[in-house]
């Protein structure tokens, strides 16, 4: 482990991926109890990711000393596109082959086809076809590089609390307003919740996170009293986490097991999140129906092949990307 990890964001990541992959499960098993009715909102759980790359990703470009914004968004650029693209062509291509040696691969009346999923396209345009949009539960990835593209240019001119602040209502404006538009599954529509990261690293930065935690606190009271804005409930319940982890050393050793399976979780929480899909497409197509079996499959068969890929890919690679193109 990286001596130098956030535990408390360790657990939120770990808690996040827990969440989506809990949700894609009981949409295959019978979940019991209180904990199938929780993993009904794990979608939620892309929300929190969402939130914590904003949070990061302000944090990693105010530690740039380097005074062209030329060179420091191509450095970001090039350092975020090594770290999330090579797993994700890697699953794109087994997905390819998959559904092509199966010929299972359904008409895409737009004629882009596999085009969708390498050039990112997946949604933005439109189709009623699942698997144009979202195979392998995928659609996150356009909208996390998406906002990628944007940071480097909204950082140059969002530096203080109230910038931040219009950022992040113009972009809840857009995101309400798309709803039910023709585009409402457009990554630009997901914005708001990256925004909401900056805002919360911004206000932890100006010692105001006291200030923000109340205005969340008012905000996700009225939403509870009122039945509405349910959307915000989880956000702002990671938001408020964040703040009132940050700084703040929590009490347990790093040689504690619960630390290494939480730590170890959020590590590989990437690959877990692009894997768990990929093994839930190998079990439905080897027709596992008993719950039991399909749900102990799908755990050590996801956690199996996340470890492997994150040390031969996502570490593997990504150092040797990293050594050609930053030296």
């Amino acid at each position: 482990m990286k001596a130098n990890r956030d535990f408390s964001l360790d657990i939120l990541r770990a808690f996040a991926c827990i969440m989506v992959m809990g949700v894609h499960l009981g949409q295959h098993i019978d979940i019991p109890g209180v904990l199938g009715i929780f993993f009904e909102k794990g979608s939620t759980g892309v929300s929190f990711f969402f939130i914590l790359s904003g949070y990061l990703s302000y944090n990693s470009l105010e530690k740039v000393n380097n005074n062209s914004f030329r060179k420091n968004a191509v450095e970001y650029w090039i350092r975020r596109a090594i770290h999330i693209l090579p797993l994700y062509y890697i699953v794109i291509l087994f997905y390819f082959l998959f559904y092509t040696i199966g010929n299972a691969v359904p008409k895409d009346v737009t004629g882009l086809y596999w085009i969708r999923y390498i050039l990112l396209l997946n949604r933005w345009v439109p189709t009623e076809i699942e698997f144009w949009s979202n195979l392998g539960a995928v659609w996150s990835i356009s909208v996390f590089v998406l906002f990628y593209l944007i940071v480097p240019f909204y950082h140059v001119f969002v530096k203080k609390y109230y910038q931040a602040w219009i950022g992040t209502i113009v972009t809840f404006i857009i995101f309400k307003s798309m709803n039910d538009l023709y585009f409402e599954k457009a990554p630009i529509r997901y914005m708001f919740y990256f925004f909401l990261g900056i805002l919360i690293y911004i206000a932890i930065k100006e010692k105001r996170e006291a200030e923000l935690a109340a205005i969340f606190a008012a905000i996700l009271i009225f939403c509870i009293l009122t039945g509405k804005g349910e959307i915000l409930n989880a956000p702002l319940l990671a938001g408020m986490y964040i703040i009132a982890t940050s700084g703040r050393k929590i009490g347990i050793s790093e040689h504690n097991v619960i630390y290494k399976i939480i730590s170890g979780i959020s590590m590989i929480s990437y690959s877990l999140y692009l894997d768990h899909a990929l093994v839930v497409s190998l079990l439905d197509f080897f027709e596992v129906t008993n719950n039991i079996v399909f749900g102990i499959c799908f755990v050590v068969l996801s956690f199996l092949l996340a470890v492997f890929t994150y040390c031969y890919v996502e570490k593997t690679m990504s150092k040797v990307l990293k050594d050609r193109l930053l030296g």
